[in-house]
C-alpha cells in the first residue's frame, strides 16, 4: 500500500515536530521551508511553560500539560536518533510578584486554575526555598513541571532527525498556492500530496484563505537579554529569566501586539534588564552582551489552531505560539494521526469554528 504523502510548508518548530511524527509514523514526507515560511524558532528563551496556560481554556491546559509529560521520552529519543543535546531540564518554574496588582492577578489566575501543582507562595517562602530572588519579590507561583530546552539545539534536532527517517527538506522559492493535492511553487514546480499542513507563521493565513480558512494571525514581538557566561546561580525558571546550560542568563518576556518592525527596542530591553535585577539582585553585576528580537505568531485568542480548510479537506493549517512547549504533542500526536489520516478528538477544540460567535 503506498504511505500517505505529506506536505508541510513551514520549516519552523513547529513544522518539522509534526514532520517528524509523521516521517517515524511511515508517511512519505516533504518540508517546503521558503524564506517567507520562516517561523522565528529562535525568538524566545526555551521555556516549556505549564503554569498559566489555559486558564481560561481547560482543552489548552491539557494539551500543554500533556506535551510537557511527553517532553523527557521526546528529548531522549531526539539524542538517541541524532547525538544532539537539546539541553532539556525541568528545574521547575517561579513567576515572581513585584507590586499587588500582580500578586492579585495571580491569585486570581491560580484559583482558576485548581491545578493541584501549581502553588501560591508568598514572599518570604519563595526566599527560603530560592535565596537569589530579591526582597522586592511580594509573592510567586510555583509549578514543579515547568521546564526549557535550547531552541536552537531543538530545531537543529528535528531537522536532523527528520533527515534519518527519510522526510524531504527542500528550500524552495515560495509556495505560490495550494489546492487539493498540490502545492504550486512560484519557481514553476508543483509538490503533490495527499494531506498538505501549513505551519508557515504568519505567512500562513494568506496561503490558507482562498481555501475557506480566514484567520487573523498576528505578529508579537519577543526580546531577550544575553549575558556573559558565569557558574551555575539560578537553579529555577522564570518567564523573565533563565541560566542556560552553557551560563548565559537569558533575561526578557515581552509579548509587543502591534508591531511592525521586529527589531529590538532599546526602552523594553532596559525594562527587561531593571525588572531582572529586582527579581534577583545577584544579575547586577553580570554584563549584557547582546540581545535579539523576533515577531512571533499569536492567534485571535492565543490558543493553538489545527483546522482543515472547508474547501480543501487534505489542506491544515497549524498555527501557535508555543512551538517549543508543544513540541512533544506535535511530534508524537499530531504527526502521527495525520499520517494515518485521522484527527486527534481533542483537536477540535482548536479548530477555527471557536471564533464563529453562533456556534459558540
Amino acid at each position: 500500500m503506498k504511505p500517505m504523502r505529506l506536505v508541510v510548508v513551514g520549516g519552523g518548530l513547529m513544522g518539522l515536530s509534526i514532520a517528524l511524527g509523521a516521517g517515524r509514523a511511515g508517511a512519505d514526507v516533504v518540508v517546503l521551508d521558503a524564506p517567507s515560511h520562516a517561523a522565528p524558532s529562535f525568538g524566545n528563551a526555551g521555556l516549556i511553560w505549564v503554569q498559566g496556560k489555559g486558564a481560561s481554556y481547560p482543552p489548552y491546559a491539557c494539551w500543554t500539560r500533556e506535551s510537557a509529560e511527553r517532553w523527557p521520552t521526546f528529548a531522549s529519543r531526539l539524542f538517541d536518533e541524532t547525538g544532539v543535546d537539546v539541553e532539556y531540564e525541568r528545574p521547575g518554574g517561579l513567576a515572581l510578584c513585584l507590586d499587588e496588582d500582580e500578586v492579585e492577578s495571580r491569585q486570581s489566575l491560580v484559583s482558576r486554575l485548581s491545578a493541584p501543582d501549581v502553588e501560591l507562595l508568598e514572599g518570604a517562602e519563595v526566599r527560603r526555598r530560592f535565596p537569589v530572588v530579591g526582597p522586592d519579590v511580594l509573592a510567586a507561583s510555583w509549578c514543579a513541571l515547568d521546564g526549557a530546552a535550547n531552541p536552537l539545539a531543538l530545531h537543529r534536532a528535528l531537522a536532523r532527525a527528520c533527515r534519518g527517517c527519510g522526510v524531504d527538506l527542500r528550500r524552495p522559492n515560495e509556495a505560490l498556492e495550494i489546492v487539493q493535492g498540490r502545492v504550486a511553487l512560484v519557481d514553476g514546480g508543483a509538490v503533490e500530496a495527499d494531506v498538505v499542513v501549513v505551519a508557515a507563521g504568519l505567512s500562513g493565513a494568506s496561503l490558507v484563505r482562498p481555501l475557506g480558512l480566514d484567520v487573523a494571525l498576528e505578529p508579537v514581538r519577543g526580546q531577550v537579554l544575553v549575558t556573559e557566561r558565569r557558574s551555575p546561580a539560578l537553579n529555577v525558571l522564570t518567564p523573565t529569566a533563565r541560566q542556560t546550560r552553557a551560563g548565559s542568563f537569558l533575561l526578557g518576556n515581552s509579548h509587543e501586539t502591534r508591531v511592525d518592525n521586529p527589531a529590538p527596542d532599546w526602552s523594553m530591553l532596559a525594562a527587561h534588564a531593571r525588572r531582572a535585577v529586582c527579581e534577583f539582585p545577584f544579575l547586577a553585576d553580570v554584563r549584557v552582551i547582546r540581545s535579539w528580537a523576533a515577531a512571533r505568531v499569536v492567534t485571535p485568542d492565543g490558543f493553538p489552531i489545527y483546522a482543515q480548510a472547508s474547501a480543501a479537506p487534505g489542506v491544515w493549517l497549524a498555527a501557535c505560539h508555543s512551538g517549543v512547549t508543544l513540541a512533544a504533542q506535535h511530534c508524537e500526536v499530531v504527526g502521527p494521526a495525520l499520517a494515518r489520516g485521522e484527527r486527534p478528538s481533542l483537536l477540535a477544540d482548536f479548530s477555527t469554528e471557536r471564533f464563529d460567535v453562533q456556534a459558540a
